[in-house]
C-alpha cells in the first residue's frame, strides 16, 4: 500500500496557479491588472503589462501605476482582445489577461 502526500494549496496559491494555468494554456503574453473602478479603454501601451511575475501571494506588472497586486484582492479575471498601441500611427490586436482588483 502506497501513501500519496495531499498538496493543500492557500486559496492564493489556488489563485494563482489557476492564473498560471490561464497564461500557459492560451499562450498569453500580457497581463493587464484593473484596480477598482478604474476604467479600460481596451488599449495600452505596448511598454506595459509584457513582464509579469507570481511572488510570495503578488502580481507584479509592468506599466502600470501600483507595484503590485495582491492575489487576496483579485475580484476576476478574463481573457480578452486588446489593441497595444506602439505610437500615434502603428497599433495592432492581441488577446490578454485581464485581472480585475478590489
Amino acid at each position: 500500500m502506497s501513501c500519496k502526500k495531499k498538496e493543500i494549496f492557500t486559496e492564493t496559491e489556488r489563485l494563482e496557479n489557476e492564473l498560471r494555468s490561464v497564461i500557459k494554456e492560451k499562450k498569453i503574453l500580457r497581463v493587464v491588472p484593473i484596480k477598482g473602478d478604474d476604467s479600460f479603454t481596451n488599449s495600452i501601451s505596448a511598454l506595459a503589462g509584457d513582464k509579469f511575475e507570481f511572488s510570495d501571494g503578488f502580481l507584479r506588472v509592468n506599466g502600470f501605476p501600483y507595484d503590485a497586486y495582491n492575489l487576496q484582492a483579485l475580484k476576476s479575471y478574463k481573457v480578452a482582445l486588446v489593441t497595444i498601441v506602439y505610437n500615434s500611427s502603428q497599433s495592432r490586436s492581441e488577446e490578454a489577461l485581464l485581472v480585475y482588483f478590489n
